[in-house]
């Protein structure tokens, strides 16, 4: 059902239950609804409802269960309860207006309601202070759930909550800096979430004797601090999230009841036997990046079949990846593979891929990143069978051939495709350009060979320009919950040399669009077709053996931030478009055979660095030295002389200008008058009939009376005293 909230259910007096979540509902809740006196339950979850939330509690006095959550209701909270009451006592008991965008502080009719159970106000934007005399009513509190609010817990460290929560949801709420006490008292909770709480403490050991029933545990993103090797061990969580704290010592020992281990960005040290176990069959995401780790992948891994999610990037591992036989092992089928930053070689293993090539199976593979190690050999075959392969990074490793044509024939939804810093040979395979979601070709510092493909004005993805945030994964139907997970947990990272550095893109990588085939042995000219990528930021041709002219069309790539030709063998002009490139911030064209005058103009002028021209001998004009002819021909200094320079140079084409226009001017209109009597006859005949008038309009002035030419006599008469 949709359009406006029907306002005929106000005569449905008698109503105890209105269940009309999840439909198209859109507009403002009627006051209205405050006429249906017997209602029990109001469940509107799920609509497009907005606008501030009326005044319908005082009336609704039997009401039980008020779910308005996933709308886009906004406004502060305290107009809900406004006004005198009829009802002698509230009997709420579940309160859930989450994920909407309400605001303020919670009013104080929210502590009087002596029945709730359930208070869900999550994910708005709600602010001010809770101290632990507001939360003194609330004996049957169960479920306390406020994240994603600025809201400040303000307890006393002997307070003792007059309830007992199964769920404690205070995601961004600032408890911190000390461990809060008070959950001390809260034994047996199922679900806890303090996360990104400005906890700043060592972990008390108190808290894992309280938290011996919860299945949910979530402590990231704070400065928590201890060694919890053997804590852990007795938890039943199945989730356990502790990454970006400063835990350390060896890894925890788990129960193996446990499916989601986050322990990344941590101090952990040791190796991963704790985590990657022959107990751990249930494990599905795996991450464990950013810490001190070292040692070998264990064997164990090859029978986690479970497992869809395995990070263990930026650590110390090293050795092989084991080897899994798929006719006596369950390897994983996994949808992420991060081991990237270690100390890995040896061949990349099929089992990676998941359970291909068969006919009943399909690799799940989307994302796998083994750059920055020493792997070795030549890019495996089976990785064709990826075709759901969105970002492939074997950056920085040994790797040897050709880079296969089979890459552009089956990995038809690679985003990003990176294999820098390899020893990879041969030409690049026009196959490449059947990769039209192609966002990022990163091939340099190989030694491949040929001419760049024409063909690779195919990479549809680098033609758009208007291009919002948004994931780079995306899962299939199939995926069991745990993925859910692990796309919301798993941060997308991309390493991207541009603009002469070495840059890791997170948040805004959809919005990277790049081509870098620097540091090779290509040859040919730069092909005009590239010109058509107009939503690329950065190209990097620099270090090949290309020749011929820079194609004029540069300049309809508006988007470019980064442009690197430099170390070929390019010659001819610098051409003038090049100064319609206005978000140009990064140029270098230096060490060709280019020559003639440098363009000048928009967003090439502020790029004033001689180096970005450096070794092209026959160019001339800023900043490098004056072209031929030029006045004033030497070489601008830095700073303030050669602002005066360019200034000097300014004024006097001013000046020139200035004299020039009045010369011609003086010539059309005197020139006229010098040979043509009957014009310059009547002109000065006009200018004397002028003369006469205004001698004759003063004179007139002069003489006329004035006010004080006049008096009033005796009589009352108006006399001239002029004679």
């Amino acid at each position: 059902m949709n359009g406006p909230f029907p306002r005929s259910l106000k005569n449905l007096t008698s109503l105890r239950v209105l269940d009309l979540s999840y439909n198209y509902f859109n507009g403002s809740l009627p006051k209205s609804l405050g006429n249906l006196s017997q209602l029990e339950a109001l469940d509107l979850t799920g609509n497009f409802l907005r606008g501030s939330i009326p005044g319908i509690l005082q009336h609704l006095c039997n009401l039980r269960s008020l779910l308005l959550s996933r709308n886009y209701l906004s406004g502060d909270m305290s107009r809900m309860l406004e006004g005198e009451t009829r009802c002698k006592r509230f009997t709420l008991e579940e309160l859930d207006l989450s994920f909407n965008q309400l605001n303020g502080s919670l009013p104080d009719w929210v502590w009087q309601m002596q029945h709730l159970s359930t208070l869900d106000l999550s994910y708005n934007t709600l602010d001010g202070v809770i101290s632990d005399t507001q939360l003194a009513n609330m004996t049957k509190l169960k479920k306390l759930s406020l994240s994603g609010n600025g809201l400040i817990f303000n307890m006393s460290s002997a307070w003792v909550p007059p309830f007992k929560l199964n769920t404690i949801d205070l995601r961004s709420c600032r408890m911190g800096p000390r461990f809060p006490i008070w959950l001390r008292t809260q034994r047996g909770f199922q679900y806890l979430d303090i996360s990104d709480a400005f906890i700043i403490d060592k972990i008390p050991s108190w808290f894992w004797d309280a938290s011996y029933a919860v299945d949910y545990l979530n402590l990231s993103y704070n400065k928590i601090s201890g060694d919890i090797h053997t804590s852990v061990k007795f938890l039943r969580a199945t989730t356990i999230d502790i990454c970006v704290n400063l835990f350390q010592g060896k890894l925890p020992s788990l129960n193996s009841n446990v499916k989601n281990i986050f322990l990344d960005d941590n101090l952990f040290s040791g190796d991963t036997q704790p985590i990657l176990n022959a107990e751990m069959l249930n494990l599905r995401d795996v991450t464990i990046s950013q810490n001190l780790l070292s040692g070998e992948i264990p064997s164990a891994i090859c029978n986690f079949s479970s497992m869809q999610l395995l990070d263990l990037s930026s650590n110390n591992i090293s050795g092989n990846i084991p080897e899994c036989q798929s006719n006596k092992d369950s390897p994983p089928s996994p949808y992420v593979i991060n081991l990237a930053n270690n100390y890995l070689h040896g061949s990349i293993p099929p089992w990676m891929a998941g359970p291909v090539p068969q006919l009943t199976a399909e690799s799940h593979l989307t994302e796998l990143r083994l750059n920055n190690n020493s792997f070795d050999g030549e890019i495996p075959s089976f990785l064709r069978y990826c075709n759901r392969m969105t970002i492939l990074d074997l950056g920085e490793n040994k790797l040897t051939g050709k880079i296969p044509s089979w890459i552009g024939e089956g990995l038809s939804s690679l985003k990003f495709l990176r294999l820098r810093s390899n020893m990879l040979t041969g030409k690049i395979p026009q196959q490449l350009s059947y990769l039209t979601s192609l966002q990022m070709l990163d091939l340099a510092q190989n030694n491949l060979s040929g001419t760049i493909p024409n063909s690779f004005k195919n990479f549809s993805a680098m033609t758009k320009v208007n291009r919002t945030v948004e994931g780079i994964i995306s899962y299939r139907d199939g995926a069991s919950p745990s993925v859910e997970i692990a796309s919301s947990k798993f941060e997308e990272i991309i390493e991207v040399e541009i603009k002469g550095r070495q840059l890791d893109y997170t948040k805004t990588l959809s919005l990277v669009m790049v081509l870098d085939l620097s540091c090779n042995n290509l040859s040919g000219e730069i092909p005009i077709e590239l010109m058509d990528l107009i939503g690329l930021q950065s190209l990097n041709l620099s270090k090949n053996q290309l020749e011929g002219y820079i194609p004029d069309k540069f300049g309809g790539m508006a988007q470019l931030e980064a442009l690197d030709l430099s170390m070929n063998h390019l010659s001819g002009k610098v051409p003038g478009s090049i100064v319609l490139l206005t978000a140009l911030s990064y140029l270098n064209l230096s060490h060709n055979d280019l020559s003639g005058r440098i363009p000048s103009g928009n967003q090439i002028q502020t790029l004033t660095d001689p180096s970005i021209y450096a070794g092209n001998s026959d160019l001339c004009g800023s900043p490098l030295p004056r072209c031929p002819g030029d006045e004033h021909s030497r070489v601008p200094t830095q700073g303030a002389d050669a602002e005066d320079e360019d200034g000097d140079s300014d004024m006097f084409e001013l000046y020139l200008g200035m004299g020039i226009g009045f010369a011609v001017g003086w010539w059309v209109i005197c020139g006229a008058f010098i040979f043509k009597n009957s014009w310059r006859v009547a002109c000065f005949q006009y200018y004397d009939d002028m003369e006469n008038s205004f001698i004759v309009t003063m004179d007139t002035l002069r003489r006329r009376p004035t006010l004080s030419n006049f008096r009033v006599t005796d009589e009352g008469r108006v006399t001239n005293i002029i004679h």
